[in-house]
Formats: structure tokens, sequence, C-alpha cells
């Protein structure tokens, strides 16, 4: 949490989402306060804290187990924006109400709206090195769901890794 700190103090975040956050719900106070934000919540299961600073309001549009969707509305610009945060479940079969649900929303959606988090699948075999055999049907299904949603992947510079299990040689992950 201290490196959230460090980075919320350098660029001033209006929204920041953690994702298993390994700390009880109800220490989320205690984290709003030391980063100095209006707002604290967390979805129905505890594992995805999120909080929003001032001068802008929210409501809590729906919140699952792997999701939590929420409708901020800016003040100083007389904006509003649809954010959905996922931790999606790791079996492939256990996301699949998580797409139905971003089809839902993406046929519906007027406002501008921004899709994050970890989503414990890839879009195709060259983001991954080592591990089990990924079998086509588990990306395919997150394919179909990003295409379906007219969503764009963002990109960005450093390393096209962003997990690493800590391990080396034949237990190597990326």
């Amino acid at each position: 949490m201290h490196k959230v700190q460090m980075l919320h103090k350098q660029h001033k975040f209006f929204l920041i989402a953690l994702m298993e956050p390994f700390q009880h719900f109800k220490r989320i106070q205690q984290h709003k306060r030391k980063l100095g934000m209006q707002y604290a919540n967390f979805n129905c299961n505890g594992k995805i804290w999120f909080f929003v600073n001032d001068n802008i309001d929210m409501d809590i549009l729906e919140t699952t187990e792997q999701q939590i969707t929420i409708k901020l509305y800016f003040h100083d610009m007389d904006k509003t924006m649809v954010v959905k945060v996922v931790n999606a479940k790791c079996d492939a079969t256990d996301r699949l109400a998580l797409w139905d649900s971003l089809y839902c929303m993406s046929n519906g959606m007027t406002s501008p709206w921004l899709l994050g988090g970890d989503f414990n699948v890839i879009m195709n075999e060259d983001e991954r090195i080592g591990g089990l055999l990924l079998y086509p049907q588990e990306y395919e299904d997150f394919t179909f769901c990003i295409n379906s949603c007219e969503l764009s992947e963002i990109s960005f510079k450093c390393s096209p890794f962003t997990w690493w299990n800590g391990r080396t040689n034949k237990e190597c992950i990326f």
C-alpha cells in the first residue's frame, strides 16, 4: 500500500482500484485516509477495493464477485464516466458470466467508459511464457468478448509481461 500512496502523491489519481488487497475490508477506511481520497468502497466479496477523489460523485451500478461497475460524475467538467474494475476468476467457465456482463454493458452504453483490472487470461499465446498448456478456447472467449464490445487495449512501454510468478528455470511463468 505504501507504493500506491507514493504513486498517488506523484500523479494525483482521481480513481484508484486495488485487486486482491489481501486485507480485511474493514481496513479500507484507514487506507482511504492515508491516500487522502474522499470515498472508498469494495465489491461484494471484498476482493476489489476502489478509492475516489473529491469533486467526484459516484454510484455503484453493479457488483459481483468478479467486478464492480461505478458511475462517476465530475463536477468541474460536468461529465459522466462509467468504470468497470475486474478481478476475473481463474477458471474459464467461471469467467463466462463476466464476459456476458461486459456484452450487456457495451450494448447499452451511452457514456464514456473504462474497463480495467485483472482478467486472469491473455488474448493470444504470445502474451505468456511458461506454465501449463494453454487451450485456445480460454483466450478465444476473452478475445471475442473484447472485440464484440469494441474495446481496445492500451499499450505501454517496458516489459510486455505484467506478471511473474517469482520462480526461475522450468517453473518460471511470465
